[in-house]
């Protein structure tokens, strides 16, 4: 009897540590968060950044193996410009490529707009 009680024992099992896993992570998230964020100085940007130019920092984090956030306001842009690793190379994406390439990075309200 045992046999038939084993893949549903297994299963719970799994779907816990699925659970835990997935809390875990919504954690982490939200104190990633609330953390205080300060800007890098361009000396300290430029060890992490070692392939750009002095003072351009790069938007794709994740090729640098860091953790980022997306301001909500670029959800909708149909067209997103950044440097390319220079001051001098503009790189453009349509916003659907944007949010491909930005499809595991959280989301946030960080800034807002100058409506003066």
């Amino acid at each position: 009897m045992d046999y038939v009680f084993a893949p549903i024992v297994w299963l719970l099992g799994f779907v816990v540590n699925v659970v835990l896993w997935l809390v875990w992570q919504l954690l982490w998230i939200v104190l990633w968060l609330v953390l205080p964020i300060v800007l890098a100085s361009e000396t300290e940007a430029s060890t992490i950044f070692g392939d750009c130019e002095l003072g351009s920092v790069p938007p794709v984090a994740g090729a640098y193996d860091l953790m980022a956030v997306i301001d909500d306001s670029l959800e909708g842009s149909n067209d997103i410009y950044f440097e390319g690793g220079d001051h001098r190379t503009l790189v453009h994406l349509t916003g659907g490529n944007f949010q491909h390439l930005m499809q595991d990075v959280p989301h946030a309200h960080i800034g807002a707009r100058n409506r003066g």
